[in-house]
């Protein structure tokens, strides 16, 4: 049966390599080296390369690293060895790139590595496959994939393309051809990713060696890459995210803006990404501002003694909306906060044991429709505002918001009145609380009063004027009052405010 089968492959080889039976023959070439080789050379470094055949042809060889070998040829018993000696070392040369052919008459060049040591002893049997009955095809085909899968793409290329003498070659054609093209591409792949990584591209990197991945995903030197490629990258983030907060504390800004693009150009990480697009942000906003001298700074006045503050921003980019924030008071509410000021008036005491509110004489006050006295303007308010500024033609701009106004006056109160008299009387025994009101402390006659608080919703609107350094501003504001405590006609006539500023900016 045994003697069957081998005619029946023989038979088969036979059948397959008739279409190619003109075209070149494939040499096989197998290591034979018996144990380890030791090639005694004392102090040189050589190495000492056999070739052995049984065949009937002759070999030739040649190096693209030695321009001459000197091949020392023994015949015994039919038995041909080609013996050459190689250099292994020599300054500024590098032989790990050798490669030998091997010529024989009729069969297709072999080109094989020859990667030595010093000292080294091999032995390579030479033979014509088909006189065995042995397929090179499977045996090249073996040793691609072994050198794919461990990633020597070149050398697993080399032997792909050996298969290409083989006569199974043309039934599988496709599929040798497809691997002899993922070669290529590995090749190409790992080159490309070894660059990236020199030039600190490690995400870029690690989406190569993805891509290699798929086609060898069963190499264990491939995921170390990959994982040494991530581990770079980190931090290479983290080290651009420092960078640049360092140039950030010395005020070097451009410095600062080219490490934040690199860190998103980079795609790092959400968090980092997200960081440097904020702080990006933040220093495009303070350069367009020192820029278009956006900044604007205001101070406000009104009829009613009242003095404010407002900040605004006015960017010179059409339809760039932006926002400002006032701040107003009236002189009298710092008086009325410090106990330094009161309804004005005159006191005539008609009862030694109690005072009453007919014995107070306002000034420049009236009696209202419900009953109540009250001040032609308030005495001291305060307020705050809040909204949006928009340029809408060369130097102009409109303001709009919302805010909040509060203010009141005094007015005489009995009880307080005898609290704080009978309170100054035992503090001063030779107070006489029948002179003339103004005649007295104007402590105490604030603590005769009461305040009389009203708070409102202010919507406002007005126009900047923004020219050179220079600010001008109109403010239209109007009042909804929340609380009107029996001084609902005062209050409808104190609705309306109209304010001025002039500022500069910068």
């Amino acid at each position: 049966m045994e003697n069957i089968s081998k005619k029946l492959t023989l038979l088969a080889l036979l059948l397959v390599a008739f279409p190619t039976l003109y075209a070149q023959k494939l040499l096989s070439v197998e290591d034979t080296t018996d144990g380890i080789g030791v090639y005694p050379c004392g102090e040189r470094k050589e190495a000492l390369v056999q070739f052995v055949t049984h065949e009937s042809f002759g070999l030739n060889f040649e190096s693209n690293y030695d321009s001459e070998l000197n091949v020392q040829l023994d015949s015994v018993a039919g038995s041909k060895t080609y013996s050459i000696v190689f250099v292994t070392q020599a300054p500024g040369v590098d032989y790990s790139g050798r490669r030998v052919t091997i010529k024989a008459p009729g069969f297709k060049d072999f080109t094989m590595p020859l990667n030595l040591q010093a000292k080294q002893k091999i032995e390579f049997t030479v033979s014509d496959p088909y006189s065995a009955l042995r397929s090179p095809y499977f045996v090249y085909q073996d040793k691609g994939n072994d050198l794919f899968y461990n990633g020597e793409y070149q050398g697993a290329k080399d032997c792909y393309e050996m298969i290409k003498a083989c006569p199974e070659y043309q039934i599988n054609k496709a599929s040798v051809d497809e691997h002899i093209a993922i070669c290529d591409s590995m090749v190409e792949w790992s080159a490309q990713a070894l660059k990236q990584e020199h030039f600190a591209q490690f995400n870029d990197a690690v989406e190569t060696y993805y891509k290699m991945y798929r086609y060898n995903s069963s190499s264990e030197s491939l995921r170390e890459k990959i994982s040494n490629a991530q581990y770079k990258f980190a931090e290479d983030c983290k080290y651009e995210m420092t960078l640049a907060e360092h140039y950030m504390e010395l005020g070097q800004t451009d410095q600062a803006k080219a490490c934040y693009n690199r860190v998103i150009e980079k795609k790092c990480n959400t968090l980092y990404v997200t960081e440097a697009t904020n702080s990006l942000a933040y220093l495009n906003r303070r350069e367009s501002k020192a820029r278009e001298r956006a900044r604007c700074l205001f101070y406000d006045w009104s009829p009613n003694q009242e003095i404010g503050l407002t900040f605004a921003q006015c960017y010179n980019q059409k339809r760039r909306s932006s926002g400002y924030i006032t701040a107003r008071l009236n002189t009298n509410l710092i008086k009325m906060m410090m106990g330094k000021s009161s309804a004005e008036g005159a006191l005539n005491v008609s009862s030694p044991s109690q005072i009453t509110a007919e014995d107070w004489t306002y000034k420049d006050y009236v009696l209202n429709s419900e009953g109540n006295m009250e001040p032609k303007d308030l005495d001291f308010e305060a307020g705050m505002s809040f909204g949006w500024t928009v340029r809408t033609w060369r130097y102009f701009f409109i303001h709009f918001g919302v805010g909040y106004r509060g203010g009141g006056f005094y007015t005489f109160d009995e009880s307080a009145a005898s609290k704080a008299v009978s309170k100054w009387r035992d503090d001063h025994p030779t107070f006489d609380y029948t002179t003339e009101f103004e005649t007295w402390d104007k402590s105490l006659k604030n603590d005769c009063m009461k305040v009389n608080w009203f708070n409102g919703v202010t919507p406002e609107a007005g126009l900047i004027v923004k020219v050179w350094r220079l600010n001008l501003k109109a403010t239209y504001q109007y009042t909804y009052w929340l609380n009107k405590d029996g001084y609902t006609d005062f209050l409808d006539d104190n609705t309306t405010k109209f304010s001025l500023g002039f500022g500069f900016n910068w």
